[in-house]
């Protein structure tokens, strides 16, 4: 999921992982942000990963993730 390191897109990482979905959470460089929502999913007995990866733009983003991809990374503006 990118943008789920905070703001919003945490909120529907953690949710997705509440409702039994495994978790991605993509990280462009800040792994100590990112790292904060699958903690925070795990503890509530989720799942949840932070992946590292630098997107261009594109399509990168539904190939990064076999085309299942969620975005949030405009969720807050």
């Amino acid at each position: 999921m990118t943008g789920g390191s905070r703001g919003i897109g945490r909120a529907v990482a953690l949710r997705l992982a509440a409702d039994g979905a495994l978790v991605g959470v993509h990280h462009g460089g800040d792994e100590a942000a990112a790292g904060k929502t699958p903690a925070r999913t795990e503890a509530a007995g989720g799942r949840a990963c932070a992946v590292p990866a630098r997107f261009g733009g594109g399509g990168h983003r539904a190939a990064f993730a076999g085309g299942h991809a969620v975005s949030a990374g405009q969720a807050g503006g």
